[in-house]
């Protein structure tokens, strides 16, 4: 080192000496810390619920007129109306599985006298046909049969329910008929009786 060298030669010297150490410093780090990266993503996820309702022909929600229905019956009268056969649809976008879609009685009102709803048979099938009235219905199962009263008194909850025996897949249908016939044998003790207004209704559940 020349020791005649002056101050500013010997600053600058310095500083150009640094530098050097300081860019050899960030070579080597940059050899030490590199490293190679890579990345992939799932993308679009999602989760959003289905829609489960049923119509019987007057929009979801809303009920249908009487499957039966008659007034000053005697023996052999049938309770067939214009909408026994009624079909009933899944408009929601869920499926109902095999096993879960039920009928039952529902609310009652009134007070059944079984003198006369055990002299009803009601038969329900389920079939094919266009027609609610039933013209041109052709039964594929007969689901239930029995007396009014244990229809009213057994059959009376999704978990006492008569399993229709299929499913509905969304947009799918189902026809049912409900037949009620006051026995023709029935005697006199049935006379001015009454059976209670009762819903008949339909359940389905995922």
């Amino acid at each position: 080192m020349d020791r005649n060298e002056s101050p500013q030669t010997k600053s600058s010297r310095i500083k150009k000496l640094l530098a050097g150490t300081a860019l050899l410093a960030l070579v080597l780090g940059a050899g030490v810390y590199g490293v190679f990266t890579a990345s992939v993503s799932s993308t679009g996820n999602q989760f959003s619920s289905g829609t489960l309702f049923l119509d019987a022909g007057n929009g979801n929600g809303v009920d249908v007129s009487p499957v039966y229905f008659r007034s000053n019956a005697v023996p052999g009268d049938s309770g067939t109306t214009a909408n026994s056969c009624p079909l009933v649809t899944n408009t929601g976008s869920v499926v109902v599985p095999n096993g879960n879609f039920k009928i039952y009685a529902g609310s009652l009102v009134g007070v059944p006298d079984t003198a006369l709803t055990d002299e009803i048979d009601v038969t329900i099938q389920r079939g094919t046909g266009t027609a609610t009235d039933c013209s041109d219905f052709v039964s594929s199962a007969t689901i239930y049969t029995g007396t009014l009263t244990d229809f009213q008194t057994n059959v009376i909850s999704y978990a006492t329910g008569i399993d229709t025996g299929v499913g509905l897949n969304a947009a799918a249908a189902q026809r049912f008929r409900v037949i009620t016939n006051y026995d023709v044998s029935a005697g006199p003790s049935s006379q001015g009786s009454q059976s209670g207004v009762q819903a008949v209704t339909w359940e389905a559940r995922t």
